[in-house]
């Protein structure tokens, strides 16, 4: 078990914040970039950002008493210049610090989807799906792949994950050369202590009939 501290704030809106809404990747967009991701045969890798909040930038003046442990007992207060975790708008600032960083770096951002973004050098194209400090990246180019994972190391504290095996709750296999890609929750399903069918006892239930044939083209 890692220790942690948290630091609580108190704000009032219109005045120590306004907008809060931060966008996150669409189901639908992960499923069509999955998709064509099992069609093409591309890699999908995984990269997390270590503390993303800390990260943005926050407009608005807001102050916060001392932390405890470190208050020097003049009765000042700090104003931050960050955001903090706790912080209303602490999300939203983290997403435009991140697109700040893409857009700067040669991404482009999607009309269709604010959490997606594209970046395309010759005839390669590399398409970049965010959600919160999760971050998915889907490409035919492995150059194009580590110059990606490269310029958001040299911006934020990340870790590589390889190519995505969990994502959201999901489970995620592939077969590249049949260009299957599945989904599954199985751990919630199968034992241990996240089973959801163990703590309301219907481990014994049939799971429902599909009314198409599985991997059949629609």
């Amino acid at each position: 078990m890692t220790p942690r501290a948290d630091l609580l704030d108190e704000q009032t809106k219109g005045k120590d914040y306004d907008e809060v809404f931060a966008p996150v990747g669409k189901g639908t967009t992960l499923r069509v970039l999955l998709a064509i991701a099992a069609l093409l045969g591309w890699k999908i890798r995984q990269m997390d950002i270590v503390t993303a909040f800390l990260n943005g930038i926050i407009m608005e003046e807001v102050y916060m008493k001392q932390p405890e442990g470190l208050d020097d007992g003049s009765g000042r207060v700090c104003r931050l210049k960050k955001a903090i975790y706790g912080l209303k708008q602490a999300p939203r600032a983290w997403y435009h610090k991140l697109e700040e960083a893409l857009v700067a770096g040669g991404f482009k951002k999607s009309e269709c989807d604010p959490s997606l973004f594209l970046l395309q050098e010759k005839d390669e194209i590399l398409m970049l799906l965010v959600y919160m400090d999760d971050i998915l990246l889907f490409s035919a180019s492995t150059a194009l792949l580590d110059s990606a994972e490269q310029m958001l190391e040299m911006q934020f504290k990340c870790s590589k994950m390889g190519e995505v095996k969990y994502y959201l709750g999901m489970h995620v296999e592939r077969d590249v050369e049949k260009g299957v890609l599945r989904l599954h929750q199985r751990k919630y399903s199968r034992g241990g202590d996240c089973c959801v069918m163990s703590s309301y006892a219907i481990t014994f239930c049939l799971p429902p009939i599909p009314c198409f044939q599985l991997a059949c083209v629609v």
